[in-house]
C-alpha cells in the first residue's frame, strides 16, 4: 500500500474512532515539548488508554503527522475570488481572507511544531501545501484570464502574475510564520490595500477622456 491510502485509511479510523480528544492532547503536548512529547501525558491528556494512541496511529510520528496535517486543513480552507464588475474589491477581498488564513494562530503553532523535528511529517505537510497553493494560484490564473478576455485587463502572463500576487499580498509576514513567530496585525489591512493597488497598476485599462 502507497501513501495516499495510508493516509486516507488513518483519516478514516480517526473520523470514526473520534480521535478529536488525541489530536488536541497531542498538539498540546508537541507544542509545549517537541518531539521529546511523551506519549503517556498525550494519552492521560485525552483520557485514553496509551495503547489507544498506538491503535489508532501506529506511532509518534505517525500521530504527530496527523496533527500537523489536520492543523495545516483548518488552517488553509477553500478560498474563493469574486467575480464582481469591480476587479479591486474581489482582489481586496480575496487578498484579507488568504491572509488571515496563512498567518493565524495554527500556523505559527505548526511551525512551532515543526522546529521540534519530524522530517517525514514536514515534507507531507509541505506537499499538501504546494497542493493548496497551485490551487490558488490556478484560480487566480482563471479569474485573470477572463478579465484580460473581458477586456478588463492589460494581457499579461496569468500564472506569473498570480504568483506574483499571491506573494506580494503576504510580504514579510510568511518569513514571520516560518520562525514561528505570529505576525503583528496593525496595518495588515492598509498593507494589503497597498500591495493590491501596486499590483493592479498598470494591468487595468486607463479610462480615456470623456469616458464614464
Amino acid at each position: 500500500m502507497n501513501a495516499e491510502p495510508k493516509i486516507a485509511v488513518r483519516r478514516q479510523r480517526m473520523r470514526a474512532g473520534g480521535c478529536e480528544d488525541i489530536l488536541s492532547a497531542g498538539r498540546e503536548v508537541f507544542l509545549r515539548d517537541g518531539q521529546e512529547a511523551s506519549m503517556d501525558e498525550i494519552a492521560a491528556l485525552a483520557g485514553v488508554a496509551r495503547r489507544t494512541l498506538f491503535n489508532q496511529f501506529g506511532s509518534k510520528d505517525a500521530l504527530f503527522e496527523a496533527i500537523l496535517l489536520k492543523s495545516s486543513e483548518e488552517s488553509l480552507p477553500q478560498l474563493v475570488i469574486g467575480a464582481s464588475k469591480d476587479i479591486r474589491a474581489d482582489l481586496l477581498d480575496f487578498a484579507n481572507r488568504y491572509v488571515t488564513a496563512i498567518t493565524g494562530e495554527t500556523v505559527v503553532q505548526i511551525y512551532r511544531m515543526l522546529r521540534g523535528g519530524g522530517a517525514k511529517a514536514a515534507a507531507r505537510l509541505y506537499k499538501d501545501q504546494q497542493t493548496h497553493y497551485m490551487g490558488l494560484r490556478n484560480m487566480l490564473a482563471v479569474y485573470f484570464a477572463d478579465r484580460i478576455a473581458a477586456g478588463e485587463m492589460i494581457p499579461f502572463n496569468v500564472k506569473f502574475g498570480a504568483e506574483r500576487f499571491l506573494a506580494s499580498v503576504v510580504g514579510m509576514a510568511r518569513v514571520e510564520v516560518s520562525l514561528g513567530i505570529e505576525p503583528p496585525t496593525e496595518d495588515r489591512a492598509n498593507y494589503v490595500e497597498d500591495t493590491v493597488d501596486r499590483f493592479l497598476d498598470g494591468i487595468l485599462p486607463r479610462q480615456k477622456p470623456g469616458d464614464p
